[in-house]
């Protein structure tokens, strides 16, 4: 149990926030750095505050381990559930729903750090360092937090590459998507002009204005009039 405990203390936590911290920032994700950011280190001040506002002192008798500080929240409980659970959200949305293996490896991921935060949690109460309630404290607190990040976090445009084939439509699943129908000889396409723009667009946008039978018809009855 001392070994999964260690799971959530602090000398292995700091390793795998830096790691991920420069790996994201490395990829130049700089939205998903800060909600790293904001999730695991804002978490850890969180309890802080909590534990020195409640001040509850750690269950009586002998402990199994070394422990210092208030008892409520666990420490080692929202800690882990909180970097864990940022890196699951983060890699998750970088996932894109596909085969049956993609998604039985996506819930397998789910799953293990979802029973990887539980054993900290059950191994700060074998090791009678904390109650129950501080434990479940700890996850509510750390679900709330991941939550509220989460919905306020602010999408990042053009986070999915698109490449064009001449065949299909391909995105950064590789699965290929139908192309846009391509347009007949009765199409002409013009380059829309810059003062006539209103929109900002991020990249060259062609308007195509089709000629039906009927409006063929329409400006020669036009013609022959004048």
């Amino acid at each position: 149990m001392r070994f999964i405990t260690d799971l959530g203390g602090t000398q292995i936590l700091d390793v795998v926030f830096a790691v991920a911290m420069g790996a994201l920032l490395a990829l130049r994700r700089r939205r998903d750095a800060l909600f790293l950011l904001l999730a695991s280190p804002g978490t850890v001040l969180l309890v802080q505050i909590l534990k020195r506002t409640v001040e509850r002192p750690r269950p009586a008798g002998q402990h199994l381990a070394a422990a210092s500080g208030a008892s409520w929240p666990s420490g080692h409980a929202s800690s882990s559930m909180a970097l864990y659970g940022a890196l699951l959200l983060i890699a998750s949305g970088t996932w894109e729903h596909g085969d049956n293996d993609g998604r039985l490896a996506r819930r397998a991921v789910w799953g293990a750090v979802i029973v990887l935060v539980a054993l900290i949690g059950f191994s700060r109460l074998y090791l009678g360092v904390h109650y129950v309630t501080d434990v479940v404290a700890a996850w509510a607190l750390v679900a709330t937090w991941l939550t509220v990040l989460r919905r306020g976090r602010p999408r990042a445009q053009g986070s999915s590459v698109i490449w064009r084939t001449s065949g299909s439509v391909a995105d950064g699943t590789g699965r290929p998507r139908e192309a846009p129908p391509v347009a007949d000889s009765s199409t002409r396409t013009r380059q829309v002009a810059p003062e006539l723009r209103t929109a900002r667009f991020s990249e060259t946008y062609a308007v195509t204005v089709t000629t039906s039978p009927a409006t063929s018809l329409l400006s020669r009855a036009v013609h022959q009039c004048r």
